[in-house]
């Protein structure tokens, strides 16, 4: 199944740079594809660049597929939403 929605699509784009495959599914495994601990490194650093939120390391060892990972994102993507609305009230 292809990726769905922004951030299925966006993650994708940075598996197919970092694995070097040529198509990625959304139920595809980072490490099957080829993955390793540098390449996840890499991969949690370009999230926290491009979509402003913490990918740690260890999230990519445990929610391995393309879906669970766009998940692990929408939801903390919520969260920091809700906080930033919250110091917003606050402040």
């Amino acid at each position: 199944m292809p990726p769905e929605g922004e951030i299925e699509e966006a993650l994708a784009r940075a598996w197919l740079e970092l694995l070097g495959v040529s198509r990625v599914s959304r139920h595809d495994n980072f490490f099957t594809l080829g993955g390793h601990s540098l390449f996840a490194v890499r991969l949690s650093s370009r999230v926290t660049l491009e979509f402003g939120i913490e990918l740690p390391v260890a999230v990519i060892f445990k929610e391995r597929t393309l879906s669970a990972l766009a998940q692990y994102l929408r939801e903390h993507a919520a969260a920091n939403a809700s906080d930033a609305v919250l110091e917003g009230v606050i402040a």
